[in-house]
């Protein structure tokens, strides 16, 4: 399986940052065997975002993350990008505005007035077809679109904001077209009190460990917990490794 990152950032196109979570992600689809064969950087333009997912698409890629940062310019380009790219009309979608709206209502600056702006409004507007997605951004949703055999997912660039709905997307699409096969999977509870960055605890095992993958399930019993897969062709390899994977979490969560 083959997919391409397209990443909306004018800071690294001026030089001003070169941290744009590409090494995540790119380490997020390394761990479920998807390839990454481009990745590449575009301005806040809409026509050069669409013109990217168009080439993308062509190339029978599989899997093509839009990826932006979630202020008006940027996000306005990633929405209109995908649009554009794929022939759709970028209209208000009802789903994305109830996750719009219940994130704003429940912020401390959040009124029934203020819900019903412009602003809001643009957040929740998601190409005809698409599937608004829940992320952790303030008011943001991201969505998902299936173009063809391509299925195109757009989210913040925010690593932790963004991570369990790529994690969801991207696990649901490699099951799907691979089967299930030999898969092993284990769940590994974290401490009550917490630990701290959970995900870059995750991303740190999954580069020591290539073929696992490692996902943050929702709170059971006020805990937090790890699921951790691996999916070889053999299913003996797929046990030991992910046993080995338990191990080395276990052994940094008490360190921590």
């Amino acid at each position: 399986m083959r997919s391409e990152i397209i990443a909306i950032c004018p800071e690294v196109l001026k030089a001003l940052n070169t941290d744009f979570c590409l090494w995540r992600m790119t380490l997020r689809l390394k761990g479920l065997g998807v390839e990454l064969v481009r990745a590449v950087l575009v301005d806040t333009v809409q026509a050069a975002v669409a013109a990217e997912i168009r080439r993308a698409v062509m190339a029978g890629t599989d899997f093509v993350v839009v990826t932006s940062r979630t202020d008006q310019s940027c996000w306005s380009a990633a929405q209109g990008g995908v649009a554009k790219a794929t022939g759709k009309d970028l209209l208000l979608n009802p789903g994305a505005r109830e996750i719009v709206l219940e994130r704003f209502m429940a912020a401390e600056y959040g009124s029934k007035e203020g819900a019903g702006s412009d602003g809001l409004r643009a957040l929740a507007r998601i190409p005809v077809g698409g599937r608004p997605l829940k992320t952790d951004a303030m008011d943001t949703p991201g969505f998902v679109l299936e173009q063809g055999s391509t299925k195109i997912l757009c989210i913040p660039s925010e690593p932790e904001l963004a991570v369990k709905a790529f994690d969801s997307e991207l696990l649901m699409m490699v099951r799907k077209r691979k089967g299930r096969g030999p898969l092993f999977e284990a769940a590994l509870a974290l401490p009550e009190q917490g630990i701290e960055e959970p995900i870059t605890l995750a991303e740190d095992v999954m580069a020591n460990f290539p073929g696992i993958y490692i996902r943050m399930l929702p709170k059971t019993g006020g805990r937090e917990r790890f699921q951790i897969s691996a999916d070889l062709p053999d299913g003996n390899q797929s046990r030991k490794l992910v046993e080995l994977a338990v191990r080395d979490l276990k052994a940094k969560i008490s360190m921590g």
